[in-house]
């Protein structure tokens, strides 16, 4: 007999007599309770509850017990590991790993269910004797825990309430009704509870879920298999279903197999706008409130400011608190001031790294807003440090400290000004609180965030997806308008006529469930063969799983759509049809020797692509449009529709065109007067004008991470500066001290090791191991360079890192610049200015001009296109020089590819000055068209911005070709110079 019929007929008969329904979870029990008043069955004295539910309601009425959280015995039971395990041998190791007390916990419910005690059982029962003697440890330190704190475990509130109606029964105790799929799968404990409180009355309801499925065992009026691409297209074929068969919300089930894909579930329905309510709740970190406390954690477990630098971004941290004359803090500023600070790995250094970056702004002659919108970020940042726990003398920090800022975070320095962050904020809180409330512990302040960490990632929370507009509720029954989410547990009961089920595939269902290591699947079975007692295995998940499926599917009377993914959401996984979906598929066409052939062709056939009429969100129904638009049509009302649309298909038309246009970088004359511009610029201009154009022209910056690269402390560029200026000390050093040969080598080792320390101290290194990694790539290059300088050069150092214009005292013979390098050229003149990395005596009396060049191997002057600097650094010398001194030029290159080279390069003035000449030329014409050859753009900070380099190349010689293009012919000029 149906349960729902034998529940309306024991209420109709006794409407007035206490009783208590009892389900899986209380939710469960509440559903059917639903049910029977939309069926109209009258009750008064019905209640619903889980079997620990009733035994919290039964210790609460007798004025015995108080609020037990799983947090709290989490808490106690991980001081205890920590404690107890210390010693030992097969536990020691690990005892540190957030993991192990939970299997620890796990291990002693299921004991404690069973009737078992860790003292109860032998040596012989357990794989490693010190299993068992382990187990007995954390048991009694854990019960100390929670002893003088005035908790007790889950288990001890049942055995408590059993114990209380044992002890002394009601004299009319209420009627117990409970469906026998859940009666079979309480432990020996619950069941003990339920017989108690029943005392006698305890009324198995619903027959016994049948071991193998046939078709007697399915209720539904229909059931259809689907097969699908991915999980996704599962949920996206289910809504074009609905909105095709014009269903309404408040009459569709959703059901998933797996909790693990519920997120993925939840941001369909968000993606959709698909008012629901979710059985189990939502995970509580898709709120914004949780992702602050979650990059905040995350900042104190790893060190590393990105999860900082994301928290502005993800989070809801309240800027309009935090002002500085008149300027508030913003995400974007304070983002950027994190990144530039540098603020290391040392999260109590963070504002110490922000204030001397401030100073050094302040310095730089920083504009008063720019400065005050500095100030007003650090204020938040001052306000986010004061939330970390402060150091014990041992360096460890306390876990209700940490707890305690968390909650300030959230309280405080949150914004929840979001539709269910207020609903998020409150549920985070309480579970804080309620590991504040539990057993203090004093660990690292990295073990404490990455253990709060995982507490916060299975946290979920009771809300209401409500239509476009609605404000966000508090439920996990399921509302009207709304459709019904959840899992196999609660499926089939709302009473709703379309169900879907998802997940059938072989990784879904059953899933997955690993062995407990503290009592393992085959220690448990050696304790069945020697107690008789059984304990639930790790390998019997499948069944229990598949049990729960039957169970839905013998209830549930609806018209029922089956569906199996092929592949993961990435394609990176192939999925097959799960044994499950096999039996389902033979019980519900009456063909028990159907094999995986015929199910595949089922599946095969019903194809789940969005090119049917409907469509399940705006992005089906794109891809509707455009796969079934040949001419066009709607391309061209979305170009009419959306003018910035349309400008950007015009520009890349252009782009692809044979025509130079001011797509392609023809900008139009500029004005001929530049200010000093460094060498480095023009070379930069005669390899790509385009790239000159975007960063020298427009002004723009590079796109920037917000994270480098694991394990990468500086860039090429930083790299090089950091040699520069080691060399710079060593050279001014030798040359003011006259050293002898012999002392070089420790000079340049101090000195290196001192330039280091400064760096890390400026821009600290994200790990030590990219820190050595660093001086091992500097010691190499000062053993090259030494090398080189011992071996083969017979110069007197002169000058080092000599910048013009300077005013600067330069030593004899040399005058300082005081104003920029001056060349009249053909197209004008130019300014430039530069550094000049040495300047040397030689032998015969004339200046050497030296470059260092520390990335790969000097290139061949005769295979660069441009190359400007060896002229323009030796032009400089000669006239910072007398009149008549002979001025040369080399390259030292100080790399593993280079091992101190020197390479002297021949100048040219008057060539040189003609290719500055015309590059003056092609800025002033506005015509800075993309480079020609695509190797250029790897070493582009804009390639991201241009596209695919290969693309860019061909169009830019494409359009060179055209001689139509009369605005290319000054760069046509230059090609044909080199």
């Amino acid at each position: 007999m149906p349960l729902l019929t034998q529940l309306s007929e024991i209420l109709t008969a006794t409407p007035l007599t206490e009783a208590y329904l009892l389900g899986e979870t209380t939710l469960q029990a509440r559903l059917w309770r639903e049910r029977l008043a939309r069926a109209g069955v009258p009750w008064i004295g019905l209640r619903v509850a889980s079997v620990r539910g009733l035994a919290r309601e039964i210790l609460e009425s007798a004025a015995h017990g108080h609020e037990t959280r799983e947090s709290e015995c989490l808490s106690a039971m991980e001081q205890a590991c920590l404690e107890e395990l210390a010693d030992s041998e097969l536990y020691a190791p690990v005892r540190h790993h957030h993991g192990l007390h939970a299997a620890f916990s796990s291990a002693l419910r299921d004991l404690a269910h069973a009737g078992l005690t860790p003292d109860t059982l032998s040596p012989k029962d357990f794989h490693a004797p010190a299993q068992r003697k382990a187990l007995e440890r954390v048991a009694i330190r854990t019960q100390d825990i929670l002893n003088r704190h005035a908790l007790s475990h889950p288990a001890q509130t049942l055995a408590a309430a059993r114990d209380r109606f044992s002890s002394a029964p009601a004299a009319m105790p209420p009627r117990i009704l409970i469906p026998q799929s859940v009666y079979e799968r309480l432990t020996t404990l619950e069941r003990s509870v339920v017989e108690a409180a029943g005392g006698g009355a305890v009324v198995i309801l619903e027959k016994t879920t049948p071991e193998r499925l046939t078709a007697q065992g399915i209720a539904a009026s229909t059931i259809r298999f689907r097969g699908a691409a991915s999980p996704a297209q599962e949920f996206r074929a289910a809504v074009r279903d609905i909105l095709e068969t014009g269903t309404h919300w408040d009459e569709v089930e959703l059901v998933y197999t797996d909790s693990s894909r519920l997120p993925e579930l939840y941001e369909l329905c968000i993606e959709t706008e698909l008012p629901c309510t979710f059985a189990e709740g939502i995970p509580v970190q898709y709120s914004k409130t949780a992702r602050t406390v979650q990059r905040f954690l995350e900042w104190l477990r790893d060190g590393d400011p990105y999860p900082l630098i994301r928290l502005m971004y993800e989070g809801i941290p309240d800027f309009t608190a935090f002002s500085h004359e008149g300027t508030h803090a913003n995400r974007l500023p304070t983002a950027v001031l994190l990144r530039e600070a540098r603020p290391g790995s040392d999260v109590r250094a963070l504002l110490a790294r922000v204030d001397r970056y401030i100073q050094r702004r302040e310095a730089g002659q920083t504009g008063h807003d720019a400065l005050s919108s500095l100030y007003a970020s650090r204020a938040l940042l001052a306000a986010i440090t004061e939330c970390i726990p402060k150091d014990s003398d041992n360096g460890r920090v306390s876990r209700h400290a940490l707890i305690a800022g968390c909650i300030r975070l959230v309280r405080e320095l949150c914004r929840p000004a979001f539709p269910g962050e207020a609903q998020a904020a409150e549920a985070i809180s309480i579970m804080l609180g309620g590991n504040a409330d539990g057993p203090d512990l004093s660990e690292t302040l990295s073990d404490g965030a990455r253990r709060l960490l995982s507490a916060l990632r299975v946290l979920r929370m009771p809300a209401v997806i409500k239509a476009v507009g609605g404000v966000a509720e508090q439920s996990r029954s399921p509302l009207p308008g709304h459709v019904f989410v959840c899992d196999l547990r609660h499926a089939g009961i709302s009473g709703r006529r379309r169900v879907f089920l998802f997940g059938m595939d072989d990784e879904a269902m059953p899933g997955r469930c690993p062995d407990n290591p503290v009592l393992t699947d085959d220690d448990r079975v050696r304790i069945a063969q020697r107690t008789g007692i059984s304990l639930p295995l790790a390998r019997e998940h499948g069944t229990r799983v598949r049990a729960r499926l039957y169970a839905f599917l013998s209830r549930c009377a609806a018209d029922i759509t089956v569906s199996c993914a092929r592949n993961d959401a990435t394609q990176l996984r192939a999925f097959g049809p799960s044994r499950a979906l096999l039996e389902v598929f033979r019980a519900a066409t009456s063909n028990s020797g159907a094999g995986y052939s015929e199910l595949r062709a089922v599946l095969d056939a019903d194809a789940t692509a969005p090119s049917g009429a409907t469509a399940a969100s705006m992005q089906d129904w794109w891809l509707q449009r455009m796969s079934a638009d040949p001419r066009g049509a709607v391309l061209a009302a979305m170009r009419a529709w959306n003018p910035m649309l349309d400008a950007g298909l015009q520009a890349e038309a252009e782009r692809d065109s044979e025509r130079f246009t001011a797509f392609d970088g023809m900008i139009g004359g500029i004005s001929a007067s530049f200010p000093a511009t460094s060498v480095s610029q023009l070379e930069q201009l005669g390899t790509c004008p385009y790239r000159y154009f975007l960063g020298h022209i427009l002004g723009l910056q590079p796109p920037r991470s917000m994270r480098r690269a694991a394990g990468v402390w500086l860039d090429p560029a930083e790299r090089g500066s950091l040699l520069h200026e080691v060399l710079r000390r060593f050279m001014e050093n030798l040359r003011a001290n006259a050293l002898p040969r012999t002392a070089w080598a420790p000079l340049l080792d101090e000195t290196a090791a001192t330039v280091l320390a400064e760096t890390a101290e400026e821009n600290p290194p994200p790990s030590e191991a990219a820190r050595v990694r660093a001086q091992r790539d500097l010691a190499e290059q000062c053993a090259i360079f030494l090398r080189g300088e011992t071996e083969t050069h017979n110069a007197i150092p002169l000058a080092f890192e000599v910048p013009f214009p300077t005013e600067r005292q330069l030593p004899l013979p040399l005058t300082p610049m005081s104003a920029p390098l001056h060349f009249t050229t053909q197209s004008g003149d130019v300014l430039l200015r530069g550094v000049i990395d040495r300047i040397d005596y030689t032998a015969d009396g004339a200046l050497l001009v030296t470059d260092y060049k520390t990335g790969k191997n000097c290139a061949d002057p005769a295979t660069t296109a441009m190359h400007l600097q060896p002229a323009v650094y030796t032009e400089t010398v000669r006239r910072m020089a007398p009149s008549g001194t002979e001025v040369r030029f080399a390259y030292r290159c100080i790399s593993r590819q280079g091992q101190g080279r020197t390479v002297a390069i021949p100048t040219d003035t008057d060539a040189t000055m003609d290719d500055i000449g015309r590059l003056h030329g092609l800025r002033t014409a506005g015509c800075l068209p993309h480079t020609q050859h695509a190797t250029v753009c790897g070493y582009c900070d804009f390639r991201h911005v241009c596209g695919d380099a290969t693309v860019i190349a061909a169009r830019s010689r494409k359009k060179l070709a055209n001689e139509a293009n009369v605005a290319l012919d000054v760069f046509r000029r230059l090609n044909d110079a080199h």
